[in-house]
């Protein structure tokens, strides 16, 4: 298998079958949310303001105070910053067959021994252990860092969620994504995708080939 992200655990234990099917074989293609969609043109507009200090276009203009507060923060920044490191916490190529875990910082800021990372979000405030994998990804790239700062930022409720991790700790933090991505890998090896079926079936799902499609688990 290739490498595993945090969005990709997430598909798996949504419906194993469903992520083979999308994720895996391309059978299909998700269908976006016209949130997600509107959340993905966001993200652009962010990352080329704070990066190449483009204008942001008018639906996006409301977010020019935000946009300069990530710049007025102190340290180095780095938007859409992709790492990857090997099973065994080394640094890895983001594409390279070597990389077993991956993903993807929208901001990250370095501050000494201290590194601050940002995810965007303009959905609903769902806090995640998203940022808690970035952080461990952030810990075995660049090994001068001692903490790493965390931070939701809840575009359409103006509200964040933060956190902090410290090198002393990863391997405990690891613990809860090796369990996880163990059981991806051996839904790999064994073929193994059963589909798991739920209220997403009727209205969120696009694999018509499975029998819970658009009935969820009633039969």
């Amino acid at each position: 298998m290739s490498a595993w992200s945090f969005s990709r655990i997430k598909a798996f234990q949504t419906c194993p079958l469903q992520y083979l099917e999308v994720k895996v074989l391309k059978h299909y293609q998700e269908t976006q949310h016209p949130t997600t969609v509107y959340g993905l043109r966001g993200h652009g507009a962010l990352e080329h303001r704070v990066d190449s200090g483009t204008v942001l276009p008018s639906e996006f203009a409301y977010l020019e105070p935000f946009a300069q507060g990530l710049l007025d923060m102190p340290g180095h920044t780095f938007c859409e910053l992709e790492l990857a490191c090997t099973k065994d916490k080394l640094p890895a190529g983001f594409h390279s067959e070597e990389a077993w875990c991956r993903g993807i910082i929208d901001v990250l800021k370095f501050q000494d021994t201290t590194a601050v990372a940002m995810d965007y979000k303009f959905g609903k405030v769902r806090p995640t252990s998203q940022l808690k994998l970035m952080a461990l990804l952030v810990f075995a790239n660049y090994p001068t860092v001692q903490t790493v700062k965390t931070r939701f930022l809840w575009i359409q409720f103006r509200d964040k969620t933060d956190g902090v991790y410290h090198r002393k700790d990863v391997d405990q933090m690891w613990e809860e994504f090796e369990a996880d991505a163990a059981q991806l890998e051996l839904a790999h090896e064994t073929g193994d995708f059963q589909p798991r079926p739920s209220g997403l079936c009727k209205a969120h799902c696009v694999v018509s080939s499975c029998s819970y499609y658009q009935r969820g688990n009633r039969r």
